[in-house]
């Protein structure tokens, strides 16, 4: 399908399908950030940052809220005792931060 390999068609070929009084707001303000990265930034339409600015501002838009505290409760009962030593703390700490995206 030619609409997909195009960045900039391809996130206002996503945005068509999200519809609803509750999400007109922020669809508004997409469609804008996406008309002035290629028209104010000057972002060619085939350029791929157009596609992973837009999937990243909707990941973090619509990211699952529920997931975010179960992993704040996993880090508040994270242990050594848990753990099976150091280096698995770590990687399990490591791991957790990364599903939640907290830096």
């Amino acid at each position: 399908m030619r609409i997909m390999k195009n960045p900039s068609q391809r996130a206002l070929w996503v945005l068509s399908y999200v519809q609803g009084p509750r999400v007109e707001a922020w669809l508004n303000a997409e469609v804008l950030k996406l008309k002035n990265m290629v028209d104010k930034l000057h972002f060619t339409d085939d350029d791929e940052e157009i596609w992973d600015t837009f999937e990243s501002n909707f990941k973090h838009t619509f990211e699952d809220e529920s997931q975010k505290a179960d992993g704040m409760l996993r880090l508040q009962n994270l242990s050594m005792a848990t753990e099976k030593g150091l280096e698995e703390y770590i990687s399990t700490f490591d791991a957790i931060l990364a599903e939640i995206r907290w830096e």
